[in-house]
C-alpha cells in the first residue's frame, strides 16, 4: 500500500511572481507562469501541471479563507520527497496550513 500527501504552504509576501521564483530556488523545479478565469495568475510545474502549484490565495478563485492572512499559496501533491520539500520550505518562513494523506491500495484500478 502507498500513501500519497497533499500539502499547503502559506507565505506572507503578498507579490506571486516573487513567491515562485524562491520555490523554483528551493526546491531546484522550473515553474510555467498561467492565467485562467479560476485561478487567476499562478505558476505550476509537474506532471499534468498539478504536482505543483503557486497561486494568490483568493477564496474566489481556489484559495483558502481560512488562511486568509497568507496572501500566496503552494500546493504540493504526492511527489517524491515530501518530508524534505517541507523541510526545504518551512526552514525558508513557509508555514505549513495543511497536510492531508490518503493511502492507495497497490491492486486498485486507476481508471
Amino acid at each position: 500500500m502507498t500513501t500519497d500527501r497533499f500539502d499547503v504552504y502559506g507565505f506572507e509576501q503578498p507579490d506571486v511572481d516573487e513567491v515562485a521564483a524562491a520555490v523554483e530556488t528551493l526546491l531546484g523545479i522550473e515553474l510555467r507562469r498561467r492565467d485562467s478565469s479560476y485561478r487567476g495568475l499562478y505558476y505550476v510545474a509537474g506532471s499534468g501541471n498539478q504536482d505543483y502549484i503557486v497561486q494568490v490565495n483568493d477564496p474566489q478563485h481556489g484559495g483558502y479563507a481560512q488562511f486568509s492572512q497568507y496572501p500566496v499559496v503552494l500546493m504540493v501533491s504526492a511527489v517524491p520527497g515530501m518530508a524534505a520539500i517541507h523541510e526545504r520550505l518551512t526552514a525558508a518562513g513557509a508555514v505549513l496550513l495543511r497536510s492531508t494523506t490518503h493511502a492507495q491500495s497497490p491492486d486498485a484500478d486507476p481508471t
